[in-house]
């Protein structure tokens, strides 16, 4: 049974986990486990404040890497389609992934560049999967 550490911790059942997939093992679907959100416009000031403080720009970058790959490959969330960004010392690495339906094709990209330009990477590997068939393996056009 494969199960989110993150609800075990939670439920503090750690310690029955036999083993931990490493994302580039079991890449996560893109912007997994990433939160957003928004305020209205029209807001007191002083809210719009507490939620800005809430931004990571971090996360933000990598998330940006993660759905740029998807906007490219022009797939949903339901796409057989996945995508892991970190960040470390303004640098973001991206690693994505498209499977056949079948989940015996698989294609990989690795790609890194500066955090600043998050949706250059993204778009960098998601030209290169298209250039490399992912549309078929996701059962679109050639």
């Amino acid at each position: 049974m494969v199960l989110a550490a993150a609800g075990l911790s939670r439920l503090g059942r750690l310690e029955d986990v036999t083993e931990f997939f490493a994302p580039e093992a079991m890449v996560p679907a893109p912007g997994q486990g990433a939160l957003s959100i928004e305020i209205r416009p029209d807001a007191d000031p002083e809210w719009a404040d507490v939620v800005r403080s809430l931004d990571d720009a971090d996360t933000r970058a990598a998330v940006l890497a993660e759905r740029t790959v998807l906007q490219v490959l022009e797939a949903g969330c339901a796409a057989p389609v996945a995508a892991h960004a970190t960040v470390a010392a303004g640098i973001v690495t991206l690693h994505a992934r498209v499977v056949n339906t079948a989940g015996t094709l698989v294609l990989n990209e690795t790609a890194t560049g500066p955090a600043a330009q998050a949706a250059s990477v993204g778009r960098r590997i998601g030209h290169t999967l298209l250039g490399r068939g992912a549309a078929r393996l996701m059962g679109g056009t050639p």
